[in-house]
Formats: C-alpha cells, structure tokens, sequence
C-alpha cells in the first residue's frame, strides 16, 4: 500500500517527479519510433536505387 503525505509539498514533489519520468519516457519512445521510420524510408531508398 502507497500511503500519501500530510505535507502537500513532498506530494507536489512527488508527482512533478513521475510527471517528469513519464514525459522522458515519452519522449524516448518518440525518438525510437522517429528512428525506426527513418530507418525504414532508408531501406526504401536504397531499394528504390538498386
């Protein structure tokens, strides 16, 4: 069981923190799939030229 606080500032904390984890997830997953679809339009590319 999580039990909260009696101090909202260490709540506050606490949820800028997972905020802030769940934006780098995002945004490292964001990155993955940019990189996979640049990856996939080079395999294209080199098809396309052979």
């Amino acid at each position: 069981m999580f039990t909260w606080s009696l101090s909202p500032n260490t709540d506050v904390r606490f949820l800028t923190m997972t905020r802030q984890k769940n934006y780098a997830l995002t945004f490292q997953m964001y990155v993955l799939i940019l990189k996979l679809n640049w990856l996939k339009w080079m395999a294209n590319q080199i098809t396309s030229i052979c």
